[in-house]
């Protein structure tokens, strides 16, 4: 069973499925396919080994375009709807990044504070604009900005800092750039290291390979 975010406003909406996916036996998957690029896991990879030394810090931006906004179509869509949508941008794009600062890092997300508004004041009950302050279970702190600033396409990325280094994805929504990780140790290569991508790497690949590992584990098939 598969489903699309945002998957309920309230949690007590969701209940019901989950009790469904428990008494049929099936697994219940949400669908944040950008765990699977290669970017990300490589990622995780570095974060997770310790390659890089403790988590010190992380900050987070996905910044999509207002254009949208302006549209009578979605201003009259469930989009821009409090009640249909629960949320705005935070709601529809940013939960992605929020979902992969926790895969890569293996860390709750412990405490939040942070503010949402409307900044280009169009005709809309939801947010285009939020800023979080988080707060990791072992006390690291990160921020992230999550909006809909620009006039068309995507600014993302994730920066974490870490004690033996650094390292940046960066691009559009699906991450369509290089990964770049600089390691300070002397067991690393020397200078800024980067992952090429091909171009399964890109567009819905994530989705793609979701799909495929779902296929997969119903089949009991080895995971990807």
């Amino acid at each position: 069973m598969v489903s699309e975010k945002p998957a309920c406003v309230r949690t007590r909406d969701f209940e019901h499925l989950v009790e469904v996916a428990k008494k049929n036996r099936r697994h219940l998957m949400l669908v944040f396919a950008n765990r699977l690029l290669p970017q990300v896991q490589k990622a995780r990879e570095l974060i997770q080994s310790g390659f890089l030394g403790d988590f010190y810090g992380t900050e987070i931006h996905t910044i999509a375009d207002q254009t949208r906004l302006k549209s009578p179509e979605y201003q009259n869509s469930w989009y821009a709807s409090k009640e249909k949508a629960g949320g705005g941008h935070l709601a529809w794009l940013g939960v992605h990044y929020l979902d992969l600062i926790r895969f890569i890092t293996g860390l709750r997300i412990q405490q939040v504070c942070g503010f949402v508004g409307n900044v280009g004041g169009q005709p809309i009950e939801v947010e285009d604009s939020a800023v979080l302050s988080l707060r990791f279970e072992n006390g690291t702190l990160g921020t992230m900005q999550s909006a809909y600033y620009l006039e068309r396409g995507y600014h993302s990325q994730i920066l974490i800092w870490g004690s033996l280094g650094w390292l940046k994805l960066s691009g559009g929504g699906t991450f369509e750039s290089d990964l770049e990780w600089f390691p300070n140790h002397e067991e690393a290569p020397e200078g800024l290291q980067t992952l090429s991508f091909t171009p399964e790497s890109k567009s819905t690949a994530g989705v793609e390979a979701l799909m495929q590992a779902a296929v997969n584990m119903a089949s009991e098939l080895p995971p990807l």
